[in-house]
């Protein structure tokens, strides 16, 4: 039946997964687009994760099937690993406009005392911005490796 179909093969953990390349194809397809949104709606997110990615395609494979698949597909190009998410391979993390010209900001001011960061509510303070708004900038650059949070509300660059 192997020689029939001619499957893709998976070794994942222990076991082996097989998959009919017309079906890993359309797998593929629901995947991209399901990314594609993703990366539309979070630009500043290096991929989406993994659990959310299984959840939220049709039909819904159990997740050894999907960790099989998803090695498959990284293997062809056709997704990116990172960490416990993945990403098309055309996305890169970008910052929303309004988000660049206060992290801009936050920047220039974390450059000036890069040795002694201020806490995250004197930053805000400083900025006249809403600490929400900043605490938001700050963790997406987190996520995109331009800060570091050394304890709560205290980052470097």
């Amino acid at each position: 039946m192997l020689e029939l179909v001619e499957p893709e093969i998976a070794t994942f953990g222990t076991k082996k997964f097989a998959v009919r390349a017309d079906a890993l194809a359309i797998l593929g397809k629901a995947i991209a687009e399901t990314l594609a949104a993703f990366h539309a709606e979070n630009p500043e997110l290096p991929g989406m994760p993994l659990e959310m990615l299984r959840l939220g395609i049709e039909p819904r494979l159990t997740k050894p099937t999907f960790d099989a698949a998803i090695s498959l597909l990284v293997r062809d190009n056709v997704l990116v690993a990172i960490a416990n998410a993945v990403r098309l391979p055309s996305h890169s993390s970008s910052i929303r406009a309004a988000d660049q010209k206060l992290w801009d900001r936050v920047s220039f001011v974390l450059e000036d005392r890069r040795f002694h960061p201020p806490p995250l509510h004197e930053l805000a303070e400083e900025l006249n911005q809403p600490i929400s708004n900043v605490r938001k900038v700050c963790k997406t650059m987190v996520r995109m490796g331009a800060l570091i949070e050394v304890r709560k509300d205290r980052y470097f660059l």
